[in-house]
């Protein structure tokens, strides 16, 4: 954050700083909000108590938050999978994992510019492997689809953490049997893949991207 921009912020709300031109309050506000490591979406409950909140009801800066948060912020997705549970009329009880994701939301996600999806694959041999692969693709065919309000994107990077190489073999499976390729709304788009969570540089994590890539592209 801009420490110089914050003090302004924090002695001028509610004096003359509103009444600047509007380019001018958006400039200081996203020098404000402006973080070193991006907006992780496991911190943003936090982040947002912490730091955001009270912009938004200063006058002339509150409805500039959401646009003002990403003008220089990477914003950095950390999916989960999170266990439900749910009763039978039988009283049976049922265990499913649903995806479980904590962001700004559809209407932030409209400013967002750079994106970074971390998908953090369990092993295969957990039984919810699978479950965690469709979610994950899901959510991807509907970024590519245009229905999660990224439409501004300028840059999109898929980060893949892999347990182990074999794993990927069944990811590749669900991709080309379920899915198929996908062209993402963004100028650019980047793909890594991480093995055991070695170095970019062990040679089974540029053979997993080599066979990762062809499914994902960008629209340009």
């Amino acid at each position: 954050m801009d420490t110089a921009a914050s003090n302004i912020m924090e002695s001028s709300a509610g004096e003359g700083l509103p009444y600047l031109p509007q380019e001018m309050r958006l400039e200081i506000l996203a020098q404000t909000l402006r973080f070193t490591n991006g907006i992780h979406s496991d911190r943003w409950p936090l982040l947002h108590k912490a730091r955001v909140e009270k912009w938004l009801s200063i006058p002339g800066f509150g409805s500039m938050v959401p646009e003002a948060l990403f003008m220089y912020n990477k914003l950095i997705l950390k999916p989960g999978l999170k266990l439900f549970s749910e009763q039978y009329q039988n009283g049976q009880e049922h265990y499913y994992h649903d995806f479980h994701l904590t962001y700004p939301g559809l209407l932030m996600a409209h400013h967002v510019k750079d994106l970074e999806l971390v998908l953090n694959c369990p092993a295969w041999s957990h039984d919810y492997a699978e479950t965690a692969a469709d979610v994950y693709f899901a959510w991807l065919q509907k970024l590519a689809n245009k229905e999660l309000g990224f439409d501004q994107l300028k840059t999109f990077k898929i980060t893949v953490l892999l347990k182990e190489f074999r794993d990927l073999i069944k990811l590749v499976g669900i991709l080309e049997e379920r899915f198929g390729a996908m062209e993402f709304p963004c100028k650019d788009f980047q793909l890594e893949v991480l093995v055991s969570d070695d170095a970019a540089g062990n040679p089974e994590s540029s053979v997993a991207r080599a066979m990762l890539n062809p499914f994902f592209s960008a629209t340009g």
